[in-house]
């Protein structure tokens, strides 16, 4: 999935038109960029030196990401969209207020994600394909967790290499 970060832009999905990635270290040309959210959003024209733009974003696609039924409709999907440019043009959690409004009836759902979202835990990262003739469009990944060993498991380590010096043993 994938939605819009840029309004001033368009792309066109067809057949026959190829997109190229690329990372920013990367030295060849491509259609996108992939930017981490936090360095995409602190550069202009959005300048999110605080992160703000992107915690609300993260919480946003966490939580719609936590139930599969919350945008499983065209509808909802419009919704989505709605709330992320809110998240990134106005910030102010709502669409009926500040300078991105829409009153359409795709607005009180995507106030509902707006406020759902608003505390949710963050298990999403975020990502921008960032072009200078294409629309930016963000996506995101499932955070990576870290993994704790078990003790069980640091137990059979501990013993294989115990294991380990003790056949060296033996054999000098």
């Amino acid at each position: 999935e994938m939605y819009c970060v840029d309004l001033a832009q368009t792309i066109n999905i067809n057949n026959g038109v190829t997109y190229t990635v690329k990372l920013p270290t990367d030295a060849f040309s491509a259609n996108f960029t992939i930017f981490s959210a936090a360095a995409a959003f602190a550069a202009s024209p959005f300048n999110d030196l605080t992160g703000t733009i992107v915690n609300r974003l993260a919480r946003l696609v966490s939580y719609v990401e936590s139930n599969a039924s919350f945008v499983d409709t065209s509808q909802e999907s419009t919704s989505l969209q709605l709330a992320i440019w809110n998240t990134i043009y106005d910030g102010d959690n709502s669409l009926g207020a500040g300078t991105f409004k829409d009153t359409s009836a795709y607005a009180a759902y995507a106030n509902t994600l707006l406020a759902n979202s608003a505390n949710f835990a963050i298990t999403k990262d975020l990502y921008v394909l960032r072009s200078a003739s294409n629309q930016d469009q963000l996506f995101w990944l499932d955070a990576p967790t870290e993994r704790v060993p078990e003790p069980a498991s640091l137990a059979l380590v501990g013993l294989a290499l115990a294991g380990v010096a003790a056949s060296r043993r033996r054999k000098a």
